[in-house]
C-alpha cells in the first residue's frame, strides 16, 4: 500500500469521526447524560488520532498522484490549506477530548467544556467536510461543476 492508497483509505474515518462525535455528544447534552457525552468525547478523540495518519500521508499521496491524468495538480493546494484547518481545528477538540475525559473522569463535566466541545464539532464538521470536498475534486471531475482536467475527454 502506497501513500496515496493509505491517504484515500484513512481520510474518511476522521472526517465522519468528527461528525459522529458531535451528534453524540449532542445527543448526550440532549438527555444530561454524562455516559453518552463522554463517549462523544472518546470519539473525538479518537477521530483527532486518526489525523495523524490522514494529514502525514497527504504530501506523499501529492507526490504520487499530482501528474497522474484525470488529476487537476491547481486543486491539490486548496485541499491542503483546508487540511490544515481542519486539522487545527479537530486536533483543538482532540485536546479538550482528553482534557475531559481525564480531568473530569469522576466528576460531572463543566458547562464550558459542553459548550466548547459543541462549538469546536460543529467547527470541525464543517472544515473537515469542506477539506474532503476539495480533496474528491482533485480527481473526480462530477464534483467540478463539468470542468474536466486537461487531457480528459467524454
Amino acid at each position: 500500500m502506497d501513500a496515496a492508497h493509505l491517504h484515500l483509505a484513512v481520510n474518511h474515518i476522521p472526517v465522519l469521526g468528527v461528525i459522529f462525535a458531535t451528534l453524540l455528544f449532542a445527543v448526550g447534552q440532549l438527555w444530561k447524560d454524562d455516559k453518552v457525552r463522554r463517549l462523544g468525547l472518546a470519539a473525538g478523540l479518537a477521530s483527532a488520532v486518526m489525523l495523524a495518519p490522514t494529514y502525514l500521508s497527504g504530501d506523499p499521496a501529492e507526490e504520487i498522484v499530482e501528474h497522474q491524468p484525470g488529476v487537476v495538480e491547481d486543486l491539490i493546494h486548496p485541499h491542503e490549506e483546508a487540511a490544515e484547518t481542519a486539522t487545527i481545528v479537530v486536533g483543538v477538540l482532540g485536546v479538550l477530548a482528553l482534557l475531559g475525559l481525564v480531568v473530569y473522569r469522576k466528576k460531572s463535566l463543566p458547562a464550558w467544556l459542553n459548550i466548547a466541545f459543541l462549538l469546536l464539532g460543529l467547527a470541525g464538521t464543517g472544515t473537515m467536510a469542506w477539506a474532503a470536498f476539495l480533496g474528491g475534486k482533485i480527481h473526480h471531475q462530477e464534483l467540478r461543476g463539468g470542468a474536466s482536467a486537461p487531457g480528459d475527454y467524454d
